[in-house]
């Protein structure tokens, strides 16, 4: 009976225990099983079994989250972030960005009375022309470009303003 009351006391610790935790204490009891016992098969089918349970899950939770989010922010914040609903339910009718981004911008704009995010509409040029395909890496070209204009906005701002 002690066994069984044990047990019960752990099911009910695990039960309480919030899932991110879980998931991070599943990996690393993994990794530790793995350091220990490295010739054992067993533990490479738990962990593809593991992974493929976390693969299943994981929109569930990122539908869970944003819907959380969403229920439980602010009117601000719900705006905001109805835009990166918008381009994830359009991220493959440019037909439909292109038509109907510029009325949700006219639109916030119209409600919140400022025109300071108009040129927001802009941005539909690069978003149209996108091919869904990797350009050529302009990695190191950032690299020197984003500090240079920092550094020439600065300049601009104590010399003119």
């Amino acid at each position: 009976m002690g066994a069984i009351r044990g047990l019960r006391r752990a099911v009910d610790a695990y039960n309480q225990t919030a899932l991110i935790l879980r998931i991070a204490v599943g990996i690393v009891l993994g990794i530790a099983l793995a350091f220990l016992i490295p010739g054992a098969g067993w533990i490479g089918m738990l962990g593809d079994l593991f992974v493929g349970a976390l693969r299943a899950i994981a929109p569930l939770l990122v539908f869970l989250l944003v819907i959380s989010a969403l229920s439980q922010g602010g009117a601000g914040f719900d705006r905001r972030f109805s835009m990166v609903i918008f381009f994830y339910l359009f991220r493959k009718e440019k037909l439909g960005i292109g038509i109907f981004y510029p009325i949700l911008v006219v639109s916030y704009c119209y409600v919140n009375q400022s025109t300071f995010h108009l040129p927001a509409i802009l941005a539909l040029i690069p978003i149209l022309l996108y091919n869904g395909k990797k350009g050529k890496s302009m990695k190191y070209f950032f690299y020197v470009f984003y500090p240079l204009h920092m550094l020439l906005l600065a300049f601009l701002k104590l010399k003119y303003f």
